[in-house]
């Protein structure tokens, strides 16, 4: 990147930013340099500013000499990751446009807050100044163009050809979408998922938490605001002006779909039918990393690898209907099963090999304490594991063919 005078006689300044490549560069009011492109394996992120591991965008001081910010986004992986699109806003509010498999740190309050696990999808963000979060999020569904007041897509009504968004959501009352509370990514439901709704104005001004009724069992009015499945009442974590998160009923397994309905004040607000599956597995996040336990109590990370035949626990959702039965919003004790049979595949990663191991789970059943729907599973490292991340997925028996959930990352000592 240089900067040339204006009759070309002089360079005024240049610099590389890292190992990657730019695609867009603009300036805001006072000149601050702002980039946006792909990487190669870099460029880094200043400390606390990633956002991903795809493309990248960076701030530059107006002479080009000091990195205020770099962080990186989500993206395509390597070097074919780009930005489409990048501009200022706001003073110093950087906004980017890239699409995506990773997920994308999407805000509570965007038009769209989820998509499809294992799909391509466009997203923005528009990020602080200081480029360590993002001030707003969502993805865009048949984008076209974005702007720094909005976004052209690819209109649904077969009167119209596009349809104009401005840059933050908007919309009636209701359900944007419904997804898991532990992926955040929307699709069919499973009886006793922990699942996250977001919509538009679906909640209280004030956020609401977890409470215990007369029963032991979690409540399913909070905040002058109920979620039913099919009729039935779920059991609410958290309610707030845009999110919702909730259990869904164990009562709803044998249908094929579920009307997901919200009460706020005495009031239905409109429907959502999502499809209804035996399993839709999906793995909690503490931070950047799964959770998963290692024996002695730590978090599994890069920087606490589990050692070689060691026992993890890993905490999830959506593994279905539990065995004996349970009852909806009751608190696991240990001593409920999950009813479908799973068999874990870890997969050893050798550079671009990789070998799959099959284990027998140590124990799949309820959390403790914890709301049933919330499930445990405790497998034991291989003694073939080499020493650095590996994948772990499920699968329902023995069949390749049907396997259950998402993958999960885990680092071996």
């Amino acid at each position: 990147m240089s900067e040339i005078s204006p009759d070309g006689s002089k360079l005024i300044f240049a610099a590389i930013l890292g190992d990657g490549f730019s695609h867009g560069i603009v300036l805001d009011s006072s000149k601050n340099i702002y980039i946006g492109g792909g990487t190669n394996g870099g460029p880094s992120s200043t400390p606390g500013a990633s956002l991903g591991s795809g493309s990248f965008a960076a701030k530059l001081s107006t002479d080009g000499a000091h990195l205020i910010y770099e962080t990186q986004l989500p993206g395509y992986p390597s070097v074919i990751s780009q930005l489409y699109s990048v501009n200022v806003i706001e003073g110093d509010h950087f906004l980017v446009w890239d699409s995506t498999m990773q997920q994308v740190p999407t805000t509570v309050d965007s038009s769209h807050p989820c998509t499809t696990e294992g799909t391509m999808a466009s997203y923005m963000l528009e990020l602080n100044s200081s480029g360590s979060d993002r001030v707003y999020g969502t993805y865009l569904p048949n984008v076209i163009a974005v702007t720094a007041a909005g976004v052209w897509s690819v209109s649904q009504d077969p009167t119209k050809l596009l349809d104009w968004m401005p840059l933050h959501g908007f919309g009636r009352q209701g359900m944007t979408c419904v997804s898991s509370a532990a992926t955040f990514y929307s699709g069919p439901i499973a009886a006793g998922e922990f699942v996250a709704i977001f919509g538009i104005d679906i909640g209280p001004d004030q956020p609401a938490f977890l409470q215990l009724d007369q029963n032991g069992k979690v409540g399913t009015s909070l905040g002058d605001v109920g979620v039913f499945f099919n009729g039935v009442a779920a059991p609410l974590s958290y309610v707030s002006k845009n999110q919702i998160n909730a259990v869904v009923p164990f009562e709803i397994a044998s249908w094929p779909s579920s009307y997901v309905t919200i009460l706020k004040g005495g009031v239905v607000l409109p429907e959502l039918n999502i499809p209804v599956t035996p399993t839709s597995l999906g793995f909690f996040r503490i931070g950047n990393e799964y959770a998963v336990v290692n024996q002695n109590g730590t978090l599994n990370g890069q920087f606490s690898p589990a050692p070689k035949q060691s026992i993890i626990t890993i905490y999830g959702t959506g593994a279905g209907v539990m065995q004996p039965p349970v009852a909806t919003g009751s608190l696991g004790d240990g001593t409920s099963s999950i009813a479908e049979h799973l068999t874990a595949i870890f997969s050893i990663l050798d550079g671009f090999n990789s070998t799959d191991t099959t284990l027998s789970l140590l124990y799949a059943g309820d959390a403790p304490t914890l709301v049933q729907g919330v499930v445990v599973l405790q497998v034991s490292i291989p003694d073939t594991a080499l020493p650095g991340p590996a994948s772990l997925r499920f699968l329902s028996g023995d069949d390749p063919a049907s396997i259950r959930s998402t993958g999960l990352r885990i680092w071996v000592k």
